[in-house]
């Protein structure tokens, strides 16, 4: 899969707000991006940055902060759980829609630590770390988010929402969907003694 069309919004270049050391960020690429370095004026001039690709383009040509390499999947997956906090509802959504899909960034410019890249020299190898990362945080969303069956019943008599839960006809034995989230109702045969 392509970070494009309907995946597009897992793409780090996909505009939402983050902060990061102390700046508020147009993405999390401008924010991962600034991270690479301690100079503030190239960590401004990454921050102010007019796209997210211009924003990438300036941190290749930075002075790396000392111990980088060690740190640099913790700062993106810091900024991709923000990127999907419950401040960004309707990203959260996306993500969680995604189901069980293996998110991988499929790409053709040799990303094989990020991605996986899938030119025949390749082959589609790759670590794939921030489809990795962005797995995880769909886990810890769907745990977040998670309400029992209970709880959702309660919630609903509390706050007045109407409930159908009777008709006229065989009984239903109503099974909780944690995946869908929902009760699914199957018609359960009543056995004569």
């Amino acid at each position: 899969m392509q970070f494009r069309d309907r995946y597009e919004f897992l793409s780090n270049f996909y505009p939402v707000t983050v902060a990061y050391e102390g700046a508020v960020l147009p993405s999390v690429e401008h924010g991962y991006q600034a991270a690479k370095t301690t100079i503030i004026q190239e960590k401004n001039t990454i921050r102010l940055a007019d796209t997210p690709g211009k924003a990438k383009r300036l941190g290749r040509r930075v002075t790396l902060r000392p111990g980088w390499n060690g740190m640099r999947v913790d700062v993106m997956a810091e900024l991709v759980a923000q990127k999907f906090s419950k401040e960004n509802p309707e990203l959260r959504r996306q993500l969680d829609y995604t189901d069980d899909e293996v998110l991988v960034e499929h790409n053709h410019w040799h990303d094989n630590f990020w991605g996986s890249c899938t030119c025949y020299r390749c082959g589609d190898r790759g670590k794939n770390v921030l489809g990795k990362i962005l797995m995880l945080v769909r886990t810890q969303i769907r745990e977040e988010d998670w309400v029992s069956p209970e709880e959702a019943l309660a919630a609903k008599v509390v706050s007045g929402e109407p409930l159908f839960l009777v008709y006229d006809g065989p009984p239903i034995e109503m099974v909780w969907d944690a995946k869908k989230r929902v009760y699914v109702g199957t018609v359960k045969e009543v056995q004569n003694g």
